[in-house]
C-alpha cells in the first residue's frame, strides 16, 4: 500500500516514515502543501496522511484535490473539535487527534483502507453520499449497522425494518445535518428507499 505522508516536523516524518516502512507500507514523505500537489501530480497514492497545520496550501484545498481522485485520507489534528472546526464539509475519511499512539495510526489507516474499498458513494437524483460524509457527523464514525443499511440502499437490497430501524434514524439525522436533500423512507410495495425531500 502506497501511502503519502504529509507533516510539516521532519522528525516526526522520519520516525512515523519508519513505523509504516516496517508496517509493510511503502511511504513517501513531503513537508508543505506544495510537495502534496507536485507528488498527486507525478503518481498516484492509495492515501495520504496528513497534519491539519500543513503549510502553504490549505489542507481543505488538498482534501478536495483527493476526494476529486477519489483517495481516502486520515488527518492529524491537535483540537478536540477537529471534525466541527477544520471544515464546513466532511472530505477526509478519518481524524486522529494528537498526542496518539503508533498503533492507533496503524490501526486507522487499515479500518480506512477496507472502507474505502468496500463502500461506493450512493448516487440519487444528482445527490452524491460517501460513507465518510455520515462518519463525521458524529463522535465516532459510522456503525455496522448503518453500513449495513448503506450498503442495502446501495443494491436495492431489501432491509429489515425491525433491526434497521434505529440505524435508518440515525443515518435520517445524518443526512439532515450534511444538508442533503434526500431522506431514507419506507414506500408500500417497495421497501426503503432514499426519497427526495420537498424543496
Amino acid at each position: 500500500m502506497n501511502l503519502l505522508m504529509a507533516h510539516p516536523d521532519r522528525d516526526f516524518s522520519e520516525a512515523f516514515h519508519t513505523l509504516l516502512s516496517l508496517s509493510g507500507y511503502t511511504v513517501t514523505s513531503v513537508f508543505d502543501g506544495t510537495q502534496v500537489i507536485t507528488r498527486l501530480a507525478a503518481q498516484s497514492y492509495d492515501m495520504m496522511i496528513v497534519d491539519e497545520n500543513i503549510p502553504r496550501i490549505p489542507v481543505e484545498e488538498l482534501l478536495r484535490t483527493c476526494r476529486k481522485k477519489q483517495m481516502p485520507v486520515i488527518v492529524l489534528s491537535g483540537r478536540r473539535l477537529h471534525a466541527a472546526m477544520l471544515s464546513a464539509e466532511p472530505l477526509a475519511n478519518a481524524y486522529l487527534t494528537f498526542p496518539f499512539l503508533p498503533q492507533e495510526l496503524i490501526g486507522l489507516i487499515g479500518r480506512v483502507q477496507q472502507q474505502h474499498q468496500n463502500h461506493e458513494p450512493l448516487r440519487f437524483e444528482g445527490v452524491e453520499i460517501h460513507p465518510a460524509d455520515f462518519s463525521l457527523c458524529g463522535t465516532v464514525p459510522v456503525t455496522e449497522g448503518e453500513t449495513t443499511v448503506f450498503r442495502c440502499l446501495l443494491y436495492h437490497q431489501p432491509i429489515d425494518n425491525k433491526r434497521a430501524g434505529p440505524y435508518i434514524a440515525a443515518l435520517n439525522h445524518k443526512l439532515e445535518k450534511l444538508q442533503k436533500n434526500v431522506r431514507i423512507r419506507y414506500l408500500m410495495n417497495d421497501g426503503y428507499r432514499l426519497v427526495k425531500m420537498n424543496e
